[in-house]
């Protein structure tokens, strides 16, 4: 009967880690949504995807998982931003949220191409 126990237990663990949302390990909106970015960009699956659909990727997980009202307002307001001024409004705005220094290299990388923080239409939930 102990037994039984014991392995309900783990069963049970496993089923929680299996349904534990991947962007849960970041500490914040901002990180969360930079994470977002480096796994639709560094997923092989996604290399020979057009930008649009990358863009429409990235946007519907920012809106499934990113609740950090501060975030969202960031990567909205930075949408329609000048192209070069994206990156560094979206880490002005989180070093400002989040009271120290931030970065994310794979949005900074991606600053000048039609993907860097914008949103597919509509304004995140």
């Amino acid at each position: 009967m102990k037994n039984h126990r014991i392995l309900i237990w783990v069963f049970f663990g496993f089923f929680l880690l299996a349904c534990s949302d991947k962007y849960d390990s970041a500490d914040n909106g901002f990180d969360k949504i930079c994470l977002i970015y480096s796994d639709v960009m560094n997923n092989p699956a996604h290399t020979n995807r057009p930008n649009i659909e990358k863009l429409v990727l990235i946007s519907e997980t920012v809106e499934a998982h990113v609740r950090d009202v501060d975030a969202i307002a960031a990567y909205t307001a930075v949408a329609s931003a000048d192209p070069e001024k994206k990156y560094d409004l979206f880490k002005q705005a989180a070093e400002y949220s989040l009271k120290r220094e931030w970065d994310c290299k794979t949005i900074q990388e991606l600053q000048l191409t039609e993907i860097s923080l914008a949103h597919s239409g509509g304004c995140p939930a």
